[in-house]
């Protein structure tokens, strides 16, 4: 997990405060986001693009960004990439140097990884059993290394998560357990990749379909050509493009927490809160005393878990140390809450990482 540290200057005490600034879900989750597509950030030639990772995006044929005809996924969602059965179009996401053979981003190597988005299998569209394509990094569809994601071309509506290695092993979720999406509505889909654990599990709308075993799985996975979105298997025949609706997909290092699952399949968090930072740690709405407070007590510093209600240097002092630093030595602010209240703009940052 990321925390910064912001050294702020309040105008009205004089004094110079200091807030963490966390995420509105628990302290101790690792997952950060690395690569976010909304939909809705385009370049100048229309073109989605990765708003958090900053992958150099390139479109084949005509991919339509909509907001009508499946509605939004979720309030304030904006446009969805909209796919259609028999069609070729879609992104295409620069993860792999061509000419040098290797990939440059993406790398997951034997790290727990996450993946989530929305999508919407258009049954009334196509009456076509097969649903949607999602994403596609493995050369030739089925060869390693690299994962693509659909639904499976002979199971009506079952999810099919294809991970391979470099060591040439291939797990096909469909082979192991059957993850039925619903058509005709928005779902959102979430994957944790535990591969200390050896396990995968899926999530649809915030609730766990299941795990299914990855101890196969023995090598790192990494990307072995530029990755497809919107169709598996470059779009090569009717099957690898289905009509359907994908939005808000993005990929993370470490695992979702179940709070983050659900916050994502509320349309409460986006993928971009993940492993960002806005100062209502505890989730209430609002950014106060009670956040610093619980901050504090996770630290064993002042405040509420401390016993001591005062924000001072003891407390700055435990909050360093925890991260390995010292030397820090502001001039205590009496009332915690001046934080909220008097906090005119920020003038140090300094970011730390601290892993649980």
């Amino acid at each position: 997990m990321k925390i910064r540290l912001f050294v702020l200057s309040c105008a009205i005490t004089g004094a110079v405060c200091f807030s963490v600034v966390s995420t509105d879900h628990a302290i101790s989750d690792d997952a950060v986001v690395l690569h976010y597509w909304d939909m809705d950030t385009v370049d100048l030639d229309g073109i989605p693009q990765d708003v958090v990772g900053s992958l150099e995006m390139s479109k084949v044929g005509e991919p339509a960004l909509e907001n009508v005809g499946y509605s939004s996924a979720y309030t304030g969602a904006g446009n969805y990439l909209k796919t259609i059965r028999l069609g070729t179009a879609r992104l295409v996401a620069d993860i792999y140097d061509e000419g040098g053979a290797e990939a440059t981003a993406l790398i997951f190597g034997t790290d727990d990884i996450s993946f989530s988005y929305w999508s919407y299998d258009d049954f009334a569209g196509d009456a076509d059993n097969r649903g949607p394509r999602i994403f596609d990094f493995i050369i030739g569809g089925n060869s390693g290394p690299g994962f693509h994601l659909s639904a499976s071309s002979k199971d009506p509506y079952q999810l099919n998560l294809n991970l391979s290695d470099v060591d040439g092993n291939t797990i096909k979720s469909k082979d192991i357990s059957a993850f039925t999406q619903p058509k005709d509505i928005w779902t959102h889909v979430a994957f944790n990749i535990n591969r200390a654990t050896s396990e995968a599990e899926v999530f649809f709308d915030g609730t766990s379909q299941g795990t299914f075993d990855i101890t196969l799985l023995t090598g790192d996975i990494v990307p072995s050509q530029d990755m497809r979105i919107g169709v598996i298997n470059d779009g090569g025949n009717g099957g690898n493009c289905q009509t359907a609706g994908l939005d808000d997909l993005a990929f993370y290092s470490g695992l979702l927490s179940q709070t983050q699952i659900t916050g994502l399949a509320a349309g409460t968090l986006l993928p971009s809160d993940i492993g960002s930072f806005n100062g209502d740690i505890n989730g209430d709405g609002n950014v106060d005393d009670a956040d610093l407070n619980l901050l504090l007590s996770s630290f064993n510093a002042g405040g509420a878990g401390g016993g001591n209600p005062t924000f001072n240097t003891d407390d700055l002092d435990s909050l360093l140390t925890n991260f390995g630093q010292s030397g820090l030595q502001p001039q205590s602010v009496p009332e915690p809450s001046s934080l909220a209240l008097f906090v005119m703009a920020a003038t140090i940052t300094l970011l730390f990482r601290r892993r649980q």
